[in-house]
């Protein structure tokens, strides 16, 4: 018997040895086809996919958690956005005056809570005694501002992929937290991050620089294609506007393999000059809508002439 474990041993061991070396030979082909393809990294899993770049209609980004249906940034609203099938589920984030990342779209939580005051300034026990339901309709009363670790346990099972707009500055100190925990939660290529703030963008990119990430921006032309190339982005996100004023824009930024997003449609006229502007997603209030009419146009594009 000791024999026949001496040859089970053997063969294992064997096995592991061969396993080890395998992975050794992969991670290193790995990192020569990432290093001969410097953007490869940028474009992360998500992009690989297709869910940056997408054919006929956009993708379904839910705005705020679900801002029509529920109280924005709000684990209601999160809630709402999976129920209606949303391919991602938008939050903002803020830090509050201990340093704690809450879900918060404003500078102060005077519109969307019953309190006062500076989110940076109060800390999180204040702002967790805050009602952030009731001013959107009485069911959603007691609603509480969520902090970033309650909405990653929402969204972690969830069959969405996630968006995480980070409002104001974020140093890589402040980011490192956020970004360690989607890793422990295995959510590296289920993350999209995004911010105007080019510092913040700056900090991603070497604190995260295997997660998807998008570059929100004001103005639109080569110079912000090619910043965004620089910073290792996989998509850039504007206003409609942006693209009305620059039609062109929408071609120059697929060209150089990056998703163009656009900010917040809500009516289905809208929805159709997105689609045909050829914009690969579009981030809306009312997901449920927006699907609705995602479905109908699918339909309508599939449908023999």
């Amino acid at each position: 018997m000791t024999s026949v474990f001496k040859r089970v041993h053997h063969v294992l061991r064997g096995r592991a040895m061969w396993l080890a070396v395998a992975c050794w030979v992969f991670t290193a082909l790995l990192v020569v086809d990432l290093g001969a393809t410097p953007h490869a990294v940028a474009t992360s899993t998500l992009q690989r996919f297709g869910a940056l770049q997408r054919e006929g209609a956009p993708g379904v980004v839910s705005h705020r958690g679900a801002a029509q249906l529920a109280p924005e940034n709000t684990l209601a609203a999160v809630d709402a956005a999976i129920r209606a099938g949303a391919d991602f589920v938008e939050i903002d984030l803020r830090y509050s005056r201990d340093g704690e990342a809450v879900v918060m779209h404003d500078p102060t939580v005077n519109r969307t809570t019953n309190g006062t005051g500076r989110v940076d300034r109060l800390t999180l026990e204040e702002i967790r005694a805050l009602d952030a339901g009731a001013w959107f309709a009485p069911e959603f009363a007691g609603e509480r501002v969520p902090t970033f670790e309650e909405a990653v346990e929402v969204l972690d099972p969830a069959p969405a992929a996630v968006l995480v707009e980070l409002k104001d500055e974020w140093s890589e100190a402040r980011l490192a937290p956020l970004v360690a925990l989607l890793r422990e939660r295995q959510m590296t290529h289920r993350v999209l991050l995004q911010s105007f703030n080019l510092d913040t963008m700056e900090a991603l990119a070497r604190v995260a620089p295997d997660f998807a990430r998008m570059l929100l921006t004001r103005e639109l032309g080569d110079e912000v294609v090619d910043r965004a190339i620089e910073l290792g982005v996989s998509a850039i996100g504007a206003k409609a506007a942006l693209y009305a004023a620059f039609p062109q824009a929408v071609e120059q930024i697929r060209a150089r393999g990056l998703g163009a997003a656009v900010y917040t449609l809500n009516s289905p006229e809208e929805w159709q000059v997105a689609l045909e502007r050829g914009i690969d997603f579009v981030i809306t209030d009312d997901p449920a809508a927006f699907s609705a009419w995602r479905q109908h146009a699918s339909d309508a594009l599939s449908a023999p002439q």
